[in-house]
């Protein structure tokens, strides 16, 4: 499986850059709001750690697409993973065998705050007690935390950690908290008491990445990133919205100075998929991977402006993730020369 990065620095450049320039269907269709995501946004309490990386996804639908479209299914395994992006270097069978629950399997799945400070949330059914049976054969000691939910901590050095880092997973798991229908994880219990539970303010009612949330539409799957500290006046978004394996809509959003600077981003968004080149592609035009391309000033407060394009390949349906991941979503709005 293709480690997905979670692009923390090569968002930077982005948003430097930005910053610089001052439901219905199968999965996920366009609504008037961000669907599922923003559902998920709404446990999290709103600081400035949770909200400058947001990764969601929905494994279990896109897992069903996957066993009716063997010839997207590569493309749509690499999605599957977004939401547990951090897990993401394990393959399911390895890391389930380990603690006793497969993240690439649940119904959602939500990442939020970068590494080593990530939180994430798997929404799904799970057997609390195999799983605690698992665990304590692995020597770890499970804490009630009523409601039925029990925390286990894995001991940095410990044969357990040592074996989750053998397959790729180094810190992420080090705090578990299981029920039956929810499974919270992370480096660190003080950044499990940050981000959970709300306490003031949703990350869904954050104006910069609600605002993204909503402008992605009834995402499937997507990645919101903004910078630290910032005053909702750059940050972007990708996802896809997937309405079966041979119909994928990609989008991308992104937070600009003022509405005339979206409308600059919005004209130069179609053009460079019209006529130019993706980077790292060995020279492949965008237009061979994205078709029909349409941009769109949404305004708002944070001047938002979005981009939708057709996949024109199942096969290789996340050309957007992809440009977030290697730091080339300013090439498409122009303000990063292309490579």
């Amino acid at each position: 499986m293709r480690r997905i990065g979670w692009a923390a620095m090569s968002a930077a450049v982005l948003l430097a850059a930005v910053a610089g320039c001052s439901s219905s269907g199968v999965v996920g269709q366009e609504s008037s709001g961000g669907g599922a995501l923003t559902d998920e946004l709404k446990q999290f309490h709103d600081t400035a750690v949770t909200g400058g990386w947001v990764d969601f996804g929905q494994p279990a639908p896109i897992t069903a697409l996957m066993s009716g479209a063997p010839g997207a299914a590569h493309a749509l395994q690499d999605i599957r993973v977004r939401g547990s992006s951090v897990l993401a270097a394990a393959g399911p069978a390895p890391l389930a065998a380990l603690v006793g629950f497969d993240p690439f399997g649940v119904n959602r799945a939500v990442d939020v705050g970068r590494p080593p400070h990530t939180v994430g949330v798997l929404d799904g059914t799970f057997d609390p007690a195999a799983i605690g049976a698992k665990l304590a054969a692995a020597g770890l000691s499970g804490k009630d935390l009523g409601g039925g939910q029990t925390e286990w901590d894995v001991p940095a050095g410990s044969a357990f950690a040592q074996q989750l880092s053998k397959e790729g997973v180094d810190g992420a798991l080090s705090v578990l908290r299981v029920s039956a229908t929810r499974i919270v994880y992370g480096w660190d219990d003080a950044d499990l008491q940050a981000a959970l539970p709300v306490r003031s303010v949703s990350l869904a009612a954050d104006p910069l990445v609600s605002g993204l949330a909503d402008c992605l539409g009834d995402a499937t799957a997507a990645e919101i990133f903004t910078g630290a500290g910032s005053v909702a006046t750059n940050g972007f978004a990708v996802g896809v919205r997937i309405a079966s394996a041979t119909d994928i809509t990609e989008v991308l959003c992104v937070a600009a100075r003022d509405d005339a600077t979206a409308q600059t981003y919005a004209t130069t968004m179609t053009s460079t998929i019209a006529t130019g080149i993706r980077p790292l592609s060995n020279h492949e035009p965008w237009s061979k991977a994205l078709t029909a391309p349409a941009a769109t000033v949404v305004g708002g407060a944070n001047h938002l402006v979005r981009l939708t394009a057709k996949a024109s390949d199942p096969a290789h349906a996340d050309v957007l993730f992809q440009a977030a991941d290697i730091g080339a979503v300013g090439v498409l709005i122009g303000t990063q020369a292309p490579s």
